[in-house]
């Protein structure tokens, strides 16, 4: 402790430890340590710790400043008092926001974009009560290479000002259609399956989907789950016509129209030419799938 005697001497004095203190100024006093310390109340004793530091006065400390300002102080050997600085802490997502907000109103205010930290955000505490003020100090944004760099301050009611540089990258997104819940493989999707997120354009391929177009009426080749975007290669027209099945020929010759029952010896799709057994005449024919166990032939009735 460093301080010195008064000049002149108080009269006796009661005075009472205070419990543990949290500092605000740069300096311990005696009033920050003894309760009725009076006119000395003010008088420096030593500089305050640190943040995040403490100062533990003991009890021959106390009993030696409280002689030293002839105060009354029924102490005990086992009397201390805490003293630590008060400090505040910079809400680091405050700092994050802060870049956010600087990175895309540098880029002419731009939503549509990601934003991702290269630099940790830092755990900035500053001596006092208040709550530190934040400004952006400077910003520089390549829309090349899509990176960042921003400078933050933080000030308090004492002056003290401390800057973080944070560095990053920003991606520009675009929505694209996705599966609202898992699809299984065969089943069709319906406008209804379809919901739209929003992803990375550096994440999107050429064979990504891109329209709800692309992804309605269409059937899954494997079980597609949700809220992933969805590859052309992940889907295939559903099959309407099943190997195996009875289904109806539409036979067709010029003007006349005619149907017979055949069977199925290929899975087909809408538009699909697959062969049809004629189940009367035994002959195997090409038809093309026009609807759910539906194909049409247009040929001389004659050959099937």
């Amino acid at each position: 402790l460093i301080f010195s005697t008064p000049r002149a001497m108080a009269a006796d004095a009661v005075v009472v430890l205070k419990s543990d203190v949290y500092l605000s100024d740069n300096v311990v006093t005696v009033g920050d340590v003894f309760e009725n310390a009076g006119e000395h109340a003010n008088h420096v004793l030593a500089p305050a710790p640190d943040a995040g530091d403490t100062l533990v006065l003991g009890y021959n400390d106390l009993k030696r400043i409280a002689g030293a300002f002839n105060y009354t102080w029924q102490g005990s050997a086992a009397d201390n008092i805490v003293l630590q600085r008060a400090v505040s802490e910079v809400d680091k997502s405050d700092i994050a926001r802060l870049v956010e907000d600087a990175v895309r109103q540098d880029l002419g205010n731009a939503d549509r974009v990601e934003i991702a930290m290269d630099t940790v955000l830092p755990r900035v505490i500053m001596n006092g009560l208040d709550d530190p003020a934040l400004e952006v100090t400077s910003v520089k944004t390549d829309t090349i290479d899509g990176s960042f760099d921003v400078t933050v301050a933080a000030s308090n009611e004492n002056g003290a000002r401390k800057t973080v540089d944070m560095s990053g990258r920003f991606y520009r997104v675009t929505d694209i259609p996705v599966l609202a819940s898992n699809i299984q493989r065969g089943d069709v999707i319906r406008e209804r399956d379809i919901k739209m997120t929003s992803v990375r354009q550096d994440q999107i391929t050429q064979d990504i989907v891109l329209s709800r177009d692309d992804l309605i009426g269409m059937a899954p080749r494997r079980t597609l789950t949700t809220d992933r975007p969805v590859r052309l290669t992940d889907l295939e027209r559903p099959q309407i016509v099943k190997k195996g099945e009875t289904i109806t020929m539409v036979l067709k010759n010029g003007p006349m129209t005619l149907t017979a029952k055949g069977k199925a010896l290929d899975n087909g799709s809408m538009g699909d030419t697959i062969r049809v057994l004629n189940e009367s005449s035994k002959r195997t024919v090409d038809a093309q799938v026009t609807g759910t166990q539906r194909a049409e032939i247009e040929l001389d009735v004659n050959r099937i």
